[in-house]
């Protein structure tokens, strides 16, 4: 997964190389000023873009994944169910249930 994303990011970066070399190229082929600037500016940016995104301005899979397992690893005891040290004591009334469903039960058989 973390190949796939490095891939994606130096393809973008890529195409922003390419995309503002363009740009920067028809700034100084226009004719028109204001095209010419606006031209640059842009191409510029893209081109700035592409210098960050190879550098790794932003956070990387492998962060954002180590950042994951440590908050896992932080929560782990919360997701076990608990423990219990008090022994298994019927209901004070158990007897009279288990009795009610016997001659429930009898009356079934009967009928």
């Amino acid at each position: 997964m973390s190949r796939g994303n490095e891939q994606y990011s130096n393809y973008n970066s890529a195409l922003y190389t390419v995309y503002g070399s363009s740009l920067g190229l028809l700034a100084l082929l226009g004719r028109s000023s204001k095209l010419r600037v606006v031209t640059a500016l842009a191409g510029a940016g893209l081109l700035v873009c592409a210098a960050l995104s190879r550098k790794g301005g932003g956070v990387t899979t492998k962060t954002r994944s180590s950042h994951m397992d440590q908050a896992l690893e932080e929560s782990f005891p919360a997701s076990d169910p608990p423990t219990w040290r008090s022994p298994d004591v019927p209901p004070s009334n158990a007897e009279a249930k288990w009795q009610a469903h016997r001659e429930a039960m009898d009356d079934i058989e009967g009928v």
